[in-house]
């Protein structure tokens, strides 16, 4: 049996599946009284289609490459209905699975959400303590403060003020600065997620506790980082660096466990037979 985590991981290529086949659908029709953007013999890209499409591709940067793909995919269709593919008995029984795969991954969620499942710090300590292996580190890991300015000035100066007081004093000092373009505190990130390169470079070379010189880490960003705590990989963090991700991985087997208990009942209240 599919698991939760994957039901919800094709969510997206059904939608997707979906979407497409009603849009053609759409497209076929001509619509009067509305301005289209592009045209394949009798189908029509609208306006309102065209900004339905962006938004579902929000990784597009250009509303062109959207038409172009349109265009594209709407010609090869038509080629498709031609040479009869729409009739085809593999293509109709693909279409009839993704429909109920999709119905299913919808039902699920919807029970999923539904249902309530509370989840203390008690419990959570408890199943890390006891399922160590499942949070060994894979990457050697720092555990890190990271603050990016928009100008050197301040990036000094705060970091003169880190010097002189300690991080967090320094930073309750500033964080209304409009000169701070981003900040993490006391973040765990795996190495190759200390980014750009420049600044990983630095880190490997600190102490713990240690503050770094003003790094320019690109235009009008100056960064400036400090080193709590190094990790080797294959070490098992503190839990309480660990909280969420622990939550996150006990939730998904608690759902998990929810959803089976939720298909036996179905069992219970349904006619199945099996002939072998």
């Amino acid at each position: 049996m599919m698991n939760f985590l994957k039901y919800l991981k094709r969510i997206s290529v059904y939608l997707l599946i979906i979407f497409f086949l009603i849009s053609l659908e759409a497209c076929k029709k001509e619509v009067p009284g509305k301005k289209y953007i592009a045209k394949v013999n009798n189908s029509y890209l609208t306006e309102d289609e065209l900004d339905s499409m962006y938004n579902l591709n929000s990784g597009i940067k250009y509303k062109d490459e959207i038409v172009r793909s349109w265009i594209n995919r709407e010609l090869l269709f038509q080629e498709a209905e031609k040479q009869g593919i729409l009739n085809d008995k593999n293509f109709n029984r693909i279409l009839d699975d993704s429909k109920k795969e999709l119905a299913v991954t919808f039902l699920i969620k919807k029970f999923v959400n539904k249902e309530k499942i509370p989840v203390s710090s008690a419990e959570l300590e408890k199943y890390y303590s006891t399922n160590p292996d499942e949070f060994k580190l894979l990457y050697n890991s720092y555990l890190l403060n990271v603050i990016v300015f928009s100008n050197e000035d301040d990036a000094l100066k705060f970091r003169a003020e880190a010097l002189g007081k300690n991080w967090d004093d320094a930073y309750q000092d500033i964080k209304n600065d409009t000169a701070v373009y981003s900040e993490k505190s006391k973040e765990l990130l795996f190495e190759y997620k200390v980014q750009p390169v420049s600044v990983l470079r630095v880190v490997r070379e600190l102490y713990p506790s240690e503050i770094s010189i003003v790094l320019q880490t690109g235009e009008s960003k100056y960064t400036v980082v400090q080193l709590i705590q190094k990790f080797n990989k294959g070490e098992i963090p503190p839990f309480d660096l660990m909280e969420n991700e622990v939550r996150n991985i006990y939730l998904m087997q608690k759902k998990e466990m929810t959803v089976k208990n939720y298909i036996k009942e179905l069992y219970s209240k349904n006619d199945i037979e099996v002939n072998n």
